[in-house]
């Protein structure tokens, strides 16, 4: 069975609104950002087959959980049908994302 979830916790404009005024990304790279960490909770919600928040991941510990799917070896085996990447571009790219995503929490939840 096939877990999907269409349900976004993440705090879309605040991050948002972080990656222009604090990291400085100008507007593209910033829907680019949101749009994979929309991307990462799907495919983690899919993984684990319940649904995730990366606000409840940071709190509960700092997303290395999340970190930890987002490797070459987890994505192999995992479901071919969960919308992550195969390569190491891709992977690096979300990895990038969740980091800062980590750091806009760090930042703004303590």
């Amino acid at each position: 069975m096939i877990f999907k979830i269409e349900v976004f916790h993440l705090k879309e404009n605040d991050f948002h609104e972080w990656l222009l005024n604090i990291d400085k990304r100008d507007i593209k790279q910033a829907r680019d950002c949101v749009s994979r960490a929309r991307r990462i909770e799907r495919a983690a919600s899919e993984y684990f087959q319940i649904e995730i928040d990366l606000d409840d991941e940071y709190m509960k510990d700092n997303c290395e959980t999340i970190f930890g799917i987002l490797s070459a070896d987890k994505v192999k085996r995992a479901d071919k049908s969960i919308n992550l990447p195969m390569n190491d571009k891709g992977l690096t790219s979300l990895k990038s994302t969740l980091k800062k995503y980590v750091r806009f929490c760090r930042e703004n939840l303590g």
